[in-house]
């Protein structure tokens, strides 16, 4: 199925304070990448090209807009995404996602084939994930499931970081096509990935580092020697 819209709606940015009071809940890091990162890795990985849209409050929906650096930008591939405080402009058939569905891939995947059938995917009174059309109606059925991996406030980001970051690593690596792009890592640099990916981009490690994965070291990182780095996402 084919969409032309995806939504991500904010849930409670009163659990994520202090964070959340200068920055939309789809902007905060979590597994190595934005929230909206993982959802535009996702798309792409299914070779959807669509508009995403992130529904928050008025004064972020204004003031957002080219604030928040993003690694998937920084590598030239091609998403757009638009900061609105309401849906009145969004028409078309559209993917809702909520912030309080982790946004695994394999998970977001799973839960696709259910959503395409009209059913909603609900954790209570929490909308996780839907597809509707044009009109707006498109939802048949309702699910509740609450064993999804969940978010319900700001130590939900420290719980989930890692496995995410592990998780959804396969994927940017499918995308960017390799774990180190355009980096100079030393042959005296010990990467470790027996428990996750370690990938750099735009990056410098340099001799008797240590580096654990899961890790994710972004434009600008550069380690300096005898530096142990272990479950990570660096970027200036």
């Amino acid at each position: 199925m084919q969409f032309d819209n995806v939504v991500i709606i904010e849930g409670n940015y009163r659990n994520y304070y202090p964070l959340s009071i200068s920055t939309p809940l789809s902007d905060l890091i979590i597994g190595g990448l934005r929230y909206y990162e993982h959802v535009a890795l996702w798309l792409m990985n299914l070779g959807y090209d669509v508009n995403i849209y992130v529904i928050t409050r008025d004064y972020l929906a204004r003031y957002w807009r080219g604030i928040a650096d993003s690694i998937l930008s920084r590598l030239n591939l091609k998403y757009s995404v638009k900061y609105v405080h309401s849906t009145e402009d969004i028409s078309g058939v559209t993917l809702w996602i909520g912030t309080s569905l982790i946004p695994q891939i394999d998970v977001l995947n799973k839960l696709m084939s259910n959503a395409m059938t009209g059913v909603e995917i609900r954790c209570g009174d929490k909308a996780l994930l839907s597809i509707t059309n044009e009109r707006g109606a498109g939802v048949k059925d309702t699910i509740n499931n609450c064993d999804l991996p969940m978010a319900d406030g700001i130590w939900s980001i420290i719980k989930w970081n890692t496995e995410l970051l592990r998780s959804n690593s396969k994927y940017l690596m499918k995308i960017i096509g390799d774990k180190a792009v355009d980096s100079d890592i030393s042959s005296n640099a010990v990467i470790d990935e027996r428990a996750g990916n370690v990938i750099a981009i735009n990056t410098i490690i340099e001799p008797l580092t240590y580096i654990k994965g899961p890790s994710l070291l972004g434009p600008g990182s550069r380690v300096l020697p005898h530096a142990y780095v272990r479950r990570a996402r660096f970027y200036t």
